[in-house]
């Protein structure tokens, strides 16, 4: 592992739960899209007569309340990366100051932490995106077991893995940003 990763990353239990604590709060989202997904791709299937508006306005309320639920879970992933990034600078603050003594500007050890979110943020959605996958799938199957109807798979689309990504990294630079404006005025290392 290079040095920089080794720096940036600091102690790796540390940084391995925090990867786990935001990727638990982006799987949420994405297994509810992938529930989701499975009532549109059952669309695809052809209804006849008058029950396809029924069927179209219940897929429709679904979607914007699977949309509604979704939206203070990004805030709480917002809120968590924050405290997660506060927390990593605390824990690098000796490494961090040893940087500055070693002649390392301010532009550097913001480097560093901004490799940090883009391997924080990477990491996080890519296993909260596979955990939520997962658990639907699984939640589906055992329901669909129980009342013994035909299985259908939950997925995730390219543009749902992209929105996910995107929104995961725009929490990730949001929740961050505090942290590091703080480092940079001098209030968390000399």
């Amino acid at each position: 592992m290079s040095l920089s990763l080794r720096v940036c990353l600091g102690d790796l239990k540390s940084f391995t739960t925090q990867v786990l604590t935001v990727a638990f709060l982006i799987s949420l989202p994405s297994g509810a899209t992938a529930l989701t997904n499975v009532l549109r791709n059952l669309l695809t299937v052809k209804i006849i007569g008058s029950w396809i508006k029924l069927v179209f306005s219940i897929v429709k309320e679904l979607s914007l309340a699977s949309f509604m639920w979704s939206i203070p879970i990004w805030v709480l992933a917002l809120i968590a990366i924050y405290v997660v990034n506060l927390h990593a600078i605390y824990d690098l603050r000796s490494t961090l100051v040893i940087l500055r003594y070693l002649g390392a500007t301010s532009r550097d050890v913001v480097k560093v932490l901004m490799l940090r979110l883009v391997l924080l943020s990477t990491l996080s959605w890519l296993l909260g995106w596979s955990l939520g996958l997962t658990a639907s799938q699984v939640a589906f199957r055992i329901s669909a077991y129980l009342v013994k109807a035909p299985y259908e798979v939950p997925v995730l689309n390219l543009s749902n893995l992209l929105q996910l990504a995107m929104l995961t990294y725009l929490m990730s630079f949001l929740g961050g940003l505090p942290s590091i404006i703080k480092l940079l005025r001098g209030k968390l290392i000399p």
